[in-house]
């Protein structure tokens, strides 16, 4: 929320907006929120979400592709989206979310990262052997610097921020299940304690905040 800014009176599109989650989240704020996602079923629970919390006039479900979206140029102040980028061919998507947000507009997104090679060994080859869980699909890819270098290519401007570590959280919800509380604490220790002692580990967090400017 904070790499978006203040979002009251904002006219933003949610991209991949899943169950809604994040589409009350900012309507609760004060904006007005078009929730896309390419699942017919993911837009009428949001639909749904939205009417239980008295948002439905705040809140447009559309389901559509991100490939080619279906608004005008210039119709959304912010876009924004939570993982939903790796699942996408990253320079036709950059090029939409471009073309739809207004001049000076702002995208952010949360997206992994590929960045650290030992992350990536992990999971290529311990996902999904030996008892470890393998969450992705097949058309997941984490972001490399060549996606990366995609994103930015309609942009005016473009930041990351990696405001968690999160190696020990992953290490921790694949072999522990977070069922152990000593293990829990110790463990989210070293993903504040880390990157805090080594400031350049940071760049090889799992997960980044994209900030994209128009």
């Amino acid at each position: 929320m904070a790499a978006l800014g203040p979002v009251e009176n904002r006219h933003i599109l949610d991209l991949g907006c899943g169950m809604g989650l994040w589409t009350t989240e900012l309507a609760s704020s004060g904006a007005t929120v078009v929730a896309l996602d390419v699942s017919a079923a993911s837009v009428a629970t949001v639909r749904k979400r939205a009417q239980r919390f008295d948002l439905a006039d705040r809140v447009d479900p559309v389901a559509a592709s991100a490939h080619a979206l279906p608004f005008a140029d210039g119709s959304f102040d912010l876009v924004t989206g939570h993982l939903i980028l790796h699942h996408l061919d990253a320079g036709i998507a950059a090029r939409e979310i471009a073309r739809v947000l207004k001049p000076g507009g702002r995208a952010v997104f949360t997206e992994n990262s590929a960045r650290s090679g030992t992350l990536m060994f992990a999971r290529r080859f311990l996902c999904g052997r030996f008892g470890i869980p393998r969450w992705s699909t097949p058309d997941e890819y984490p972001l490399r610097r060549s996606d990366l270098r995609r994103l930015r290519a309609p942009f005016a401007q473009m930041t990351t921020l990696h405001p968690r570590f999160d190696w020990f959280f992953l290490l921790n919800a694949k072999l522990f299940g977070f069922r152990n509380l000593r293990v829990s604490r110790v463990l989210d220790w070293l993903d504040r304690t880390i990157p805090a002692v080594l400031p350049f580990m940071r760049r090889l967090a799992y997960y980044q905040v994209i900030v994209l400017q128009r």
